[in-house]
């Protein structure tokens, strides 16, 4: 199911205070990452992402993975972000 605009906002609020429960840089999205963002939405519900590549595209590639991991692939892609060009990218992932 979509998250609405209102729910979106509620947890990127939520997620702004949190520290990042998973790192993914370089080496991208391997089972291991995988595995562990699985146990880290299991544990806590909510958590806090970062993504720490470089290159912009990367960027939005690996997040658009994460969100169709975690069965939100219609949340993947966000327009209201304004810093994309940053080097590290953070975002929040609910679990289902």
């Amino acid at each position: 199911m979509p998250l609405t605009q209102e729910q979106k906002k509620q947890f990127k609020s939520i997620g702004h205070h949190l520290k990042p429960v998973l790192i993914v840089a370089d080496n991208g999205l391997t089972e291991g990452v995988l595995a562990e963002l699985e146990r880290a939405l299991n544990d806590h519900e909510l958590i806090k992402v970062q993504l720490r590549v470089a290159e912009r595209e990367d960027r939005l590639a690996r997040r658009v993975k994460l969100r169709v991991d975690v069965g939100h692939p219609e949340d993947a892609v966000d327009p209201d972000r304004h810093h994309d060009d940053a080097e590290e990218d953070s975002f929040s992932a609910e679990a289902k």
